[in-house]
């Protein structure tokens, strides 16, 4: 995952309630966070949370198709 890559929710993200309002939603990688303040930056799209830009595990996260 790179900067730039367009994102959505994994399998794994899905099922967590921290983040249920993004389901179904699509993000903007803005920043990766190497090891051992690891984690993605995502701007999500079409929220109406008032964070937009939220820091995610990888496995939370899979390329959108």
């Amino acid at each position: 995952m790179k900067v730039g890559d367009l994102i959505e929710l994994s399998a794994y993200g899905k099922r967590l309630h921290c983040v249920s309002e993004r389901r179904g939603k699509l993000g903007i990688v803005v920043a990766v966070r190497p090891a051992p303040d690891w984690g993605v930056v995502v701007d999500w799209l079409d929220t109406t949370h008032p964070e937009a830009r939220y820091c995610h595990p990888r496995r939370d996260l899979k390329i959108a198709k």
